[in-house]
């Protein structure tokens, strides 16, 4: 028996079921997930619906309008190594659906409060991803619709339900296809 075997559930592992990453066996305290109430892939959004999110110094603060148009987790080794995590959580909405404030830092892409170094997003002129854990309120309901770089991906982490799954990028169709 080891010191963790009578350790009450973490908030962790707690957010690891919300978010389907952990299977019913392998729960540290041997107890299963329900599997009876899966929630949406996308919440419905209403088109003004509003999500805010800032750095940890909330010298940058930012906010998404309306549905993400996808929702993934990537385990790739950049994402791993740039979030000090197994993977990222993110989502991905039009820019013209994304406001920010403040001043961010930029390194390979990605903006980052030079403060705090909170890592948030990377924005361009077409779509901002979202680190989802930078976030205000949690948790966001927003389940991931696909995974990147599943050969990365840890052997204690299983596969989301329902989520496509990709060895490494996803390479949208091309329209002639």
């Amino acid at each position: 028996m080891s010191e963790y075997d009578n350790a009450p559930k973490s908030r962790v592992t707690s957010v690891l079921q919300e978010l389907g990453l952990v299977s019913p066996a392998e729960q540290p305290d041997g107890s299963t997930v329900s599997t009876t109430s899966v929630p949406p892939t996308i919440q419905t959004f209403s088109p003004s619906a509003r999500l805010v999110g800032s750095c940890k110094c909330g010298r940058v603060n930012y906010s998404v309008t309306g549905a993400p148009k996808r929702i993934g987790l990537c385990h790739c080794t950049d994402c791993r190594q740039e979030s000090g995590s197994a993977f990222t959580y993110f989502a991905v909405w039009p820019a013209s659906a994304f406001e920010t404030t403040g001043e961010t830092a930029i390194h390979l892409g990605r903006q980052f409060c030079p403060q705090c170094g909170s890592r948030l997003f990377s924005a361009n002129d077409d779509e901002a991803e979202i680190k989802l854990g930078t976030l205000k309120d949690a948790p966001t309901g927003l389940r991931p619709t696909y995974e990147l770089w599943i050969k990365r991906r840890e052997a204690w982490l299983s596969p989301i339900s329902g989520a496509e799954q990709f060895d490494e990028d996803h390479v949208a169709k091309s329209a002639s296809a």
